[in-house]
């Protein structure tokens, strides 16, 4: 599946990837937003197999997705419209020591119920360079 996301920004830059909430996002854009999470998770562990996800309706949601796909981690997701007490259980049960959101880190601890999990938000990460590398991952491990 992350081959085929890679090929399509790689081959159509330009075309729309996404369209969401009236606004088009190019392939382009999209790799930019999966490489700077990608980047972040790096900087944050190198050695998480899962990482929780703050689930909205907006690109960062789906970047999200796969930037921690392409870091070779699996990802939680953590619905926004979950009560919070939810979320925690579903944190503490995966083991999340890493959460991804387009909020702020304040809000992002409010939607998961606990200030225990190191939080990125995807709302201020700076520019990486734009990283598609297909990660070495083992068949057997979670993606989802």
């Amino acid at each position: 599946m992350i081959a085929q996301v890679r090929n399509s920004c790689l081959k159509f830059p330009d075309r729309n990837a996404f369209f969401i909430n009236e606004k088009f996002y190019t392939y382009t854009y999209f790799a930019q937003q999966i490489s700077n999470i990608r980047q972040a998770i790096t900087q944050k562990s190198s050695s998480e197999k899962l990482i929780g996800l703050v689930i909205f309706d907006d690109i960062e949601t789906y970047s999200g997705i796969f930037g921690i796909l392409f870091s070779g981690a699996g990802y939680v997701p953590l619905h926004s419209d979950f009560p919070p007490e939810r979320n925690a259980v579903m944190a503490e049960q995966a083991g999340l020591k890493l959460v991804i959101s387009s909020k702020t880190v304040e809000e992002t601890q409010k939607i998961i119920g606990t200030k225990q999990i190191q939080i990125i938000s995807t709302a201020n990460l700076p520019f990486a360079e734009i990283n598609l590398d297909l990660p070495n991952i083992n068949p057997t491990d979670p993606a989802y």
